[in-house]
């Protein structure tokens, strides 16, 4: 199931899935977690269980470039002698089960690493 963010019972948002489909509803359900109260003994249960531990294993799309070169026989006309084009992307992707933010950092303390993508052109006269 995942990291549990805090626990049950406390004035602290949960993720939708613990909260609609892991924990009793009414008596005799068959879920994971017990009903919630507000005194903590649900969560210390949880934590002492296995309940916290989580498959974090990943594929991750770590560093792309791409970059394509002009042919100097389309750009003589335009009065260049080089053009090219490219777009580098970081955390492009990660392929996991990991219920938490981020497989590579423990915990939910921290966001996970940010996506970026740049590109541009670059010429000579």
């Amino acid at each position: 199931m995942g990291t549990i963010l805090s626990p049950p019972g406390a004035r602290f948002n949960q993720p939708a899935d613990l909260i609609n489909q892991y924990r009793w509803q009414k008596a005799n359900d068959d879920a994971t977690l017990q009903k919630f109260t507000t005194n903590g003994t649900s969560y210390n249960n949880a934590r002492s269980s296995d309940l916290n531990v989580d498959d974090a294993s990943f594929i991750r799309l770590k560093t792309v470039s791409l970059s394509y070169n002009f042919l100097p026989s389309l750009i003589a006309k335009a009065g260049l002698s080089e053009i090219s084009i490219f777009v580098q992307g970081q955390n492009l992707v990660t392929f996991t089960k990991y219920k938490g933010l981020d497989p590579e950092i423990p915990g939910n303390s921290q966001l996970p690493q940010l996506k970026m993508i740049t590109g541009g052109i670059k010429f000579k006269l």
